[in-house]
């Protein structure tokens, strides 16, 4: 079985030259060994270290194996097996003490000298390629400068942020002190208790690299630390990497939200905004608020938190309450961790108002009589606002409600007014009493500043009659409503209409309750007060005798005598007129009235029954009545009662 024969102490072992092949770059040989004859011396005094031990492990592995920890490089030496193998050991000087043996495969045919568990020093291994396995010698020698970790991976790191640090030991093994010089590459800074050259770290010295990773972008970030001595092996670099990870806020399309027209003083709808977290880290939101020219006029509701996972995503809410009309302009503004805070979404919206305009804004209603209805007047009500209006009530108000009605063309609560259209409001006032009545009509409706109102003013007025007084009372006249005659004298009463609260109209008169056989009559029939002064009229009650009433001639009662006088009377009237139609032309009319007027008087006495049984009963007006003068203004009439005593 082929030997590897080493020497106690020894650095590195290398094949001989005239095994071939090719040599991995850290055997490249130093400038002060260009001069020497032998490969092997070339190779053997680049690793070796003037002093230490090396103490080789023996590892046997199949080839492939994958539990290896470490790395084989795979461009062996090839060795011929009728050559001795062996390594020596390393004196310092260039020489070399006897060599060690270490056992191999039986058909080791190649040879790889590398680090290959990392740990800085070189190692040995020797492949079989009878029994498919590998043999390695791990090198127990301590390098002279020692680096612990040999790698640094950082976890996931927030871009622009820095994270915690990892330390890297440096350890100087060798007997004399050395300089140090480390510089970081990449994304990494460093920090160190190393001493700065010229000073230098003494042996059996170590010191601390302290790395951190601040990622300037997403994804891998790859970098170096690469630390220089003055002893062999220098320089050493150490492979560093992390991951620079983001928070990306997506908000979709979402760049503005528009409310369009909103009716001042009320809340629109609200409108949802989806945040997103479309990066690789953790959003953290540090406000969402409202700002900008009108953010009074907006609010905003959300489910975000103060942070967001990475691929999830949360909502935002705004409604728009506009205080005032016109354009009325904010923003969402979000400020967390992620590139471009704060973020913004811009907000527009009009407040609209409906306004009304009532015209005119007072009516008023001169003299009108109580209890009739006067003629109506009219209000129109536009919509001059920028927003369609409700209207939700008309109505009467006020003292004298019950005195005014009103009626209207505007639309019902559930519809509204459109901006620029008009309705008009129709008033009539019946008063229900005299004097000054006052009411309003009230609009109710989403205008500002409602309820709007119209005021309403109107005079009720009457009139009453009665006995007149002052300048209307005559002198000797009788100014009372009552009067006391003997029978066939004439009773005279002297009245007045007057006017109440303005009254301004014509009242006609009539008078009833006359007793027979009297007459009733007013002078004048009918009158018109001024509306402050008021107007004399008389009653006069005239024919208040005893009247004879006559009685029916008497015949016998034979069955011609009605037909008797009903002839006589025809021939009487006949004659008269045969006889006036005879003489008028010649006989002067003063002397023709006498016979025709006897004529005339004798036919009506015998038809008439005179000259028969005696006159017929006296007729007396009763001693005490009531007579009754009614004043009359269209539908309203006013009464006034008269006393009236008949002594007989």
């Amino acid at each position: 079985m082929p030997m590897l024969r080493m020497s106690s102490g020894i650095r590195a072992c290398c094949p001989t030259s005239e095994a071939g092949g090719s040599i991995p770059e850290m055997f490249s040989v130093p400038a002060k060994f260009a001069g020497e004859t032998s490969d092997w011396n070339k190779r053997v005094h680049a690793q070796c270290q003037p002093s230490g031990k090396t103490v080789f492990k023996r590892i046997i592995a199949r080839m492939g194996d994958s539990s290896l920890p470490f790395g084989i490089d795979r461009s062996l030496l090839r060795l011929d097996s009728q050559d001795p193998y062996f390594c020596l050991l390393g004196k310092g000087d260039g020489t070399f003490t006897g060599p060690q043996d270490y056992l191999v495969g039986a058909q080791a045919n190649s040879l790889a000298v590398g680090d290959f568990n990392g740990d800085g020093a070189p190692d040995v291994a020797a492949g079989d390629q009878g029994e498919n396995f590998v043999t390695i010698l791990l090198n127990q020698t301590l390098p002279p400068v020692s680096i612990t970790p040999k790698s640094l991976t950082f976890v996931d790191q927030l871009v622009g942020t820095s994270s915690a640090t990892q330390a890297i030991t440096v350890t100087n093994n060798g007997a004399a002190a050395t300089t140090i010089t480390i510089a970081a590459s990449g994304d990494f800074a460093q920090t160190n208790t190393c001493p700065v050259s010229p000073a230098t770290l003494a042996a059996a010295a170590n010191c601390t690299i302290n790395v951190a990773f601040k990622p300037t972008a997403t994804g891998l970030r790859n970098g170096t630390i690469t630390i220089t001595h003055n002893l062999a092996g220098s320089p050493h670099t150490l492979a560093l990497s992390g991951t620079g990870v983001a928070p990306v806020v997506s908000l979709g399309t979402t760049t503005s939200i528009s409310f369009g027209n909103q009716l001042v003083g009320s809340s629109s709808a609200g409108q949802n905004v989806t945040l997103s977290n479309t990066g690789t880290a953790t959003l953290t939101i540090s406000s969402i608020a409202i700002t900008g020219t009108n953010s009074g006029d907006y609010s905003q509701t959300n489910t975000c938190g103060s942070s967001v996972a990475a691929g999830a995503n949360c909502s935002i809410s705004v409604t728009f309450k506009p205080t005032a009309t016109g354009s009325r302009t904010a923003s969402v503004s979000l400020t967390d961790n992620a590139a471009g805070s704060p973020q913004s979404i811009s907000l527009t919206g009009t407040g609209v108002v409906a306004a009304v305009t009532l015209s005119p804004l007072t009516l008023t209603f001169t003299g009108q009589l109580i209890t009739t209805a006067s003629a109506p007047q009219t209000v129109m009500l536009t919509n001059s606002g920028t927003a369609p209006l409700t209207i939700s009530s008309i109505a009467i108000s006020g003292t004298s409600s019950g005195d005014f009605s009103e009626t209207n063309t505007c639309p019902a609560p559930a519809a509204t007014l459109a901006t620029g259209a008009n309705c008009t409001i129709s008033v009539m006032f019946k008063p229900t009493t005299t004097g000054n009545r006052v009411a309003s009509v009230t609009v109710t409706d989403s205008a500002s500043g409602g309820p709007q109102s119209v005021s309403l003013t109107g005079a009720g007025t009457d009139y009453s009659l009665a006995a007149a007084t002052g300048a209307n009372c005559p002198v000797n006249g009788n100014c009372s409503t009552s009067a006391t005659i003997s029978a066939g004298q004439t009773a005279t009463y002297d009245l007045q209409v007057t006017p109440a609260s303005g009254f301004n109209g014509t009242v006609a008169f009539t008078c009833t309750g006359a007793p027979a056989p009297s007459a009733c009559a007013v002078s004048p029939t009918s009158a018109p007060p001024n509306g402050s002064s008021s107007y004399a009229f008389v009653v006069t009650v005239n024919n208040t005798a005893n009247a004879l009433m006559p009685t029916s001639p008497v015949f016998p009662r034979t069955p011609w005598m009605p037909w008797m006088r009903f002839v006589l009377s025809l021939l009487s009237m006949i004659m008269t007129s045969l006889l006036v139609r005879k003489f008028f032309a010649a006989v002067r009319p003063v002397r023709m009235l006498v016979p025709v007027a006897a004529a005339l008087f004798f036919s009506l006495v015998y038809a008439s029954g005179c000259g028969g049984g005696g006159g017929g009963p006296v007729v007396k007006p009763p001693t005490n009545a009531t007579l009754t003068i009614t004043g009359s203004s269209g539908t309203v009439n006013r009464t006034l009662n008269l006393s009236l005593t008949v002594s007989h």
